[in-house]
């Protein structure tokens, strides 16, 4: 996974994380008036029941009160099973766009749907997401159900004592259906998601897996490469059954790398794990391996790769940054040695140009100027030569 496909990917999630917000903020409100509503109308319900006196609009009023806020949980359902379509789009943006020869920037949900047509995996996985919006609007539906037929029966029990319905009692009875719907959601959710094979990892939970691993900078391991065949192939679950005695998820990591070594050489494990390790394949691409084809898009760097080729770019432009220095700072050096040179050039020329011989002092270690000095002091000492007539 590239850079770009963590930009968008956190994008999406901040952009639907304030969609869901507001959507939620609007949603709980709405079923917050709803309910109390509701049970209030299922209060009176109750209370009218039990004494022989209900009305057609108290119960008119719970059973509306039930249907806004079921259709209030679908729409939230309906928003976080399209945020699910546009995450997976992404996550396969590539092979898609590989696949269907379309630019990268031009995929949509609905070439993931047209890909999905002729891959088992991803189609498997649009329909388990639909599959889980539709259950869990289904849980909500028979918790909020559950609700209200807490509160109709709490209220009928106690009916015998209630001359009159008083506002304490309506918020008693919102909160007899609140823990009742909580108790009933954490009841329902898990036996439904159970019920209707949603709790299962499928191949794609697994890929996700070893992307994140990959970005990390962790090796992948034959276990996990097998853990994607497995998830996608009843046939090899049910042979690992016969061998093992258990499902794979459930073997020891001992039983599982038997697992890897005894299947592996059919599968190609160690080739496949290799690939993924060394960049040369992507582990999206087993999406379309584990179904004997390919999507023919080039793996992009993982992002700990494309960090480290980064710092490395900027320790290399440091490098030559400070190289460009080095050599300017010499040159500059050297021409003003050049410079201070040929100022002592010049100033031995004038001397010479005098008649003066610093030659000889600076062969004795002295410099011009002292020469200059000795010079002058011999000639005055030492007057000159009489002239004979």
């Amino acid at each position: 996974m590239s850079l770009n496909y963590y930009a968008d990917y956190y994008f999406e999630k901040t952009r639907h994380a304030a969609n869901y917000a507001a959507s939620w903020t609007g949603g709980m409100a709405l079923r917050l008036i709803t309910n109390i509503l509701g049970h209030g109308g299922a209060a009176s319900l109750g209370l009218k029941a039990a004494t022989g006196k209900a009305t057609l609009l108290a119960g008119a009023a719970g059973l509306a009160s039930v249907g806004v806020s079921t259709g209030v949980s679908a729409y939230l359902n309906y928003k976080e099973y399209q945020y699910e379509q546009r995450q997976l789009m992404n996550l396969y943006r590539g092979e898609i766009a590989a696949k269907l020869g379309k630019d990268k920037s031009l995929v949509t949900v609905d070439d993931l749907k047209s890909l999905a047509e002729i891959n088992p995996t991803l189609d498997e996985e649009l329909k388990r997401s639909r599959r889980k919006m539709r259950v869990q609007t289904g849980v909500d539906l028979l918790s909020t159900f559950s609700s209200y037929g807490a509160v109709v029966g709490v209220f009928s029990f106690f009916a015998a004592s209630i001359t009159a319905v008083t506002l304490p009692m309506l918020f008693a009875g919102f909160a007899v259906a609140v823990l009742t719907h909580y108790v009933a959601e954490k009841i329902l959710e898990p036996v439904s998601h159970k019920l209707f094979n949603i709790h299962e990892r499928t191949p794609i939970d697994r890929i996700r897996t070893m992307e994140m691993d990959q970005q990390r900078g962790r090796k992948i391991s034959q276990e996990q490469v097998l853990a994607v065949y497995v998830a996608a192939s009843p046939d090899l679950q049910n042979m690992i059954k016969k061998d093992f005695g258990q499902s794979f998820d459930n073997l020891s990591l001992i039983k599982q790398h038997e697992a890897a070594v005894r299947y592996g050489p059919t599968l190609g494990l160690q080739q496949v794990t290799d690939a993924i390790n060394e960049n040369r394949l992507s582990a999206r691409e087993l999406t379309f391996r584990i179904h004997g084809d390919t999507s023919g898009a080039y793996p992009e760097p993982t992002m700990h790769q494309q960090v480290q080729q980064k710092l490395s770019i900027l320790k290399q432009s440091i490098s030559n940054g400070r190289e460009a220095a080095n050599a300017k700072w010499n040159n500059f050096t050297s021409a003003v040695s050049e410079k201070s040179q040929g100022i002592v050039n010049s100033g031995k020329n004038w001397v010479q140009s005098l008649g003066l011989k610093p030659s000889a002092a600076k062969a004795e270690g002295q410099g011009w100027q002292e020469q200059i000095k000795a010079e002058r002091e011999t000639s005055v000492a030492t007057p000159p030569a009489p002239i004979l007539h």
